[in-house]
């Protein structure tokens, strides 16, 4: 892609700028992710960047069959400045304590 991106610039930079900017936009999909849990709240560490998410600040709760989105309120900017927790590398155990944990530090109402 960023050998095309060179060849129709017609300058290697532009080449070498698209083959970074394709890399740190990818980066959270090949690189490794951490994820947190603890008495405090969830923070979710990706190679570049940070989440931390407090238990009293989380006021919307949705459960998809890869995961669980953590946000502040339901509107899109919210959701998309909260956390995702993978639970598709997790065992069975680990995903449904993690699911506990979630419905014990979470409001009811939060849930959807």
């Amino acid at each position: 892609m960023g050998a095309l991106v060179g060849v129709t610039m017609g300058d290697w930079l532009f080449g070498a700028l698209a083959i970074v900017a394709l890399m740190l936009a990818t980066a959270s999909f090949f690189l490794p992710t951490r994820m947190r849990v603890n008495s405090e709240g969830v923070e979710v560490i990706y190679p570049l960047s940070r989440r931390t998410l407090g238990w009293n600040a989380i006021g919307f709760v949705a459960w998809s069959p890869r995961g669980v989105w953590l946000a502040t309120g339901p509107s899109r900017r919210a959701i998309a400045r909260g956390v995702q927790l993978d639970l598709y590398a997790l065992s069975t155990d680990d995903s449904l304590r993690l699911r506990g944990i979630v419905a014990q530090h979470t409001p009811a109402e939060a849930w959807r």
